[in-house]
């Protein structure tokens, strides 16, 4: 792994949060997040499905690629936590839905037990001060497509993950270490990545994905080296 540090300046990027953050899997990343802001600013159609995902044509954004191309120069969010909480939402029976289609035939529908139930799916929300990203690019462009970002994480649309300011900083050459900014000092990874990345720990945990967005595709996962979400 080599940087293309030709291709931008060393920087770090940092969230400044106002609200609960609700993120799970390996964190928010800062390419996919850049991407979401392209997309917006140049008001291109959302990708919904597999078949639009895979066939849509590359976005640009303003961070280097490793000189395999397999990944971008940027760490996944690390943040510390000041308070954790559990939250829960009430997914219901369609009720309304099952009326329709079983028209006259259907006399009741138990929702207090059975199949028809209503359940509570639970998730962690947390409060977190600030997030940071390490990574090679553009700051100034990286700063204008931020600027488009209000929110992160999950269940924005309900006010969660409000975002009070950006700060894109430069990086001082003191500040760096062998194989920054995708891997920590002892070799674990800062981002979904290959397993053959040279430095990388062989204690790293593993799981199946992507190492370039969009990350939910399923096509094209493999077994890859995931980073821990909180420091």
């Amino acid at each position: 792994m080599v940087s293309r540090e030709s291709a931008g300046w060393p920087i770090r990027v940092v969230a400044e949060m106002s609200s609960r953050l609700v993120v799970t899997g390996s964190g928010i990343q800062l390419d996919a997040l850049l991407m979401a802001a392209v997309a917006r600013r140049d008001d291109l159609p959302p990708l919904t499905t597999a078949r639009q995902a895979i066939e849509a044509p590359p976005i640009d954004i303003p961070i280097a690629l490793s000189d395999c191309g397999r990944y971008y120069l940027c760490s996944s969010s690390m943040f510390a936590v000041s308070e954790r909480e559990t939250r829960r939402t009430l997914r219901r029976f369609p009720l309304a839905e099952a009326i329709d289609f079983g028209g006259s035939s259907i006399r009741t529908i138990k929702t207090g037990s059975g199949p028809c139930k209503g359940f509570m799916i639970p998730s962690e929300a947390v409060h977190v001060r600030e997030l940071t990203w390490v990574a090679v690019g553009d700051p100034e462009a990286i700063a204008s497509l931020l600027s488009l970002v209000t929110r992160l994480g999950r269940r924005r649309a309900v006010g969660e993950g409000l975002v009070r300011r950006w700060r894109v900083e430069r990086v001082r050459d003191e500040e760096r270490w062998p194989g920054w900014p995708v891997l920590s000092p002892d070799g674990a990874p800062l981002r979904p990545l290959p397993l053959d990345v040279p430095g990388l720990s062989p204690d790293a945990p593993r799981r199946f994905g992507r190492t370039r967005p969009p990350y939910w595709l399923l096509a094209g996962e493999e077994e890859i080296a995931a980073p821990s979400v909180v420091t």
